[in-house]
């Protein structure tokens, strides 16, 4: 790939290349612990919604990261000030379960986001108009591709004891897993309120140290929390981003809890919607127990992270999904409006989680197939069926499925050559 044609200002190229579109070029840090944790991104992009890189390539002596161009998203800052669109709440919580997902797997990783904010946060539209967000400038990400000890990050979205360490002139404790949580809360309540932090509209960077901390001192005396809750707003919702406010002694839950608690909270708001329904309409129209599909994605969900777990380092059992959850999924796993079904599902078929008996599958594997080829085909229908439909956390599964597939006929091949 030639990256000498892009638009270069300073370190940054961007530009359009036939095959992969819009491009985004970085220098990559020679150093082995840079190498290390783009290797680990690059697996983390399977799961997360983040920055997709394409490769590295080599410029006069130089490793350079090619990478999806995002700057043509609009961020959530620009997509919370758009008077034009229209979004219920089951939507926005969608969107913050997505980005509450995506640092779970970045913690997975070891790896610390560090850069959380209105600003870091794009969001694209698929197929079907939904909008899905994407994290970006995670060159500030500890040991990825970039030093990170010079970044400034806007303040409003620091912990609590960051800011007071800040605002008192103390040597900050080091950022940990604590404050990308308390992060996350910020992102999360804007993605729900459409909430400025601290009711302070720009962004504190301290490039001017002694305003910029006057300003947030100010907004902190008033405000003691980035922000608040409309009357009425339902209480699982303000749970989950005031948990991510806890005093850094009491505990934070973890991405992977606030990801499980939103899921739990989309159900629920499911559940009031259909008993709305129900008493305008009778008990004569059919509601699906929502409740049910919101446990079932639960369950699987952490089946699934056990096993990808297990299969890296080759040790532990893990159970299967229980056959109610799996006939939940099984019945939502075709509807296009529910691709994490389909991906479930096809994930559960993959990692051997599920009884393939309780799946209503039309299509029998081929017979002569060995034991994983049909495994993976099964899996392949659900898994592409999800990818189609824009649910990238399918690939991770996809990629082993191919992969056993083509083991599968090329030992096949070998035994009719030896015949």
């Amino acid at each position: 790939m030639d990256i000498s044609a892009l638009d270069w200002q300073e370190s940054v190229g961007r530009g359009k290349v036939a095959g992969y579109g819009d491009l985004e070029c970085r220098k990559l840090d020679t150093g082995l612990s840079s190498q290390r944790a783009l290797n680990l991104y690059q697996d983390l992009q399977r799961g997360a919604h983040i920055q997709k890189i394409h490769g590295i390539v080599k410029m006069n002596e130089q490793d350079y990261v090619i990478m999806q161009d995002c700057s043509i998203l609009p961020t959530l800052k620009s997509w919370r000030s758009d008077p034009s669109r229209v979004l219920t709440l089951r939507d926005r919580v969608l969107i913050a379960y997505d980005v509450a997902q995506s640092v779970t797997w970045l913690h997975g990783g070891g790896l610390l986001v560090k850069y959380l904010t209105e600003s870091s946060i794009r969001l694209r539209s698929d197929e079907t108009s939904q909008q899905h967000p994407v994290l970006t400038q995670l060159q500030y990400t500890r040991c990825l591709y970039e030093k990170t000890n010079s970044v400034r990050i806007d303040h409003r979205y620091e912990a609590q004891e960051v800011l007071s360490d800040l605002l008192e002139k103390r040597i900050s404790a080091p950022r940990s897993h604590e404050t990308d949580i308390w992060s996350l809360g910020v992102v999360i309540w804007q993605i729900l309120t459409d909430g400025t932090p601290y009711l302070i509209e720009e962004p504190t960077y301290f490039y001017n140290p002694e305003q910029d901390a006057a300003t947030l001192k100010r907004g902190l005396e008033i405000h003691p929390f980035p922000g608040s809750f409309p009357v009425g707003f339902p209480v699982p919702l303000v749970d989950i981003v005031q948990s991510c406010w806890s005093p850094i002694d009491q505990g934070r839950p973890s991405a992977m809890a606030v990801a499980g608690s939103l899921l739990r909270a989309h159900t629920l708001l499911d559940k009031t919607v259909m008993s709305t329904v129900k008493d305008c309409l009778g008990d004569s129209v059919r509601i699906e127990n929502s409740q049910d599909l919101g446990m079932a994605r639960l369950a699987a969900w952490q089946l699934v992270h056990k096993a990808r777990n297990r299969a890296k380092v080759q040790d532990g059992q893990v159970d299967q999904l229980s056959s109610h959850h799996a006939s939940v999924l099984s019945r939502h796993s075709e509807n296009p409006e529910h691709p994490e079904c389909s991906f479930l599902v096809g994930a559960l078929i993959w990692w051997d989680l599920i009884n393939v008996w309780l799946v209503d599958d039309t299509t029998a594997p081929r017979s002569h197939l060995g034991f994983d080829g049909r495994r993976a085909e099964l899996a392949l229908k659900y898994l592409l069926l999800a990818s189609d439909r824009g649910y990238i956390q399918a690939n991770f599964e996809i990629t082993r499925a191919y992969a056993a597939l083509c083991h599968d006929y090329n030992a096949r091949s070998e035994a009719v050559r030896n015949i």
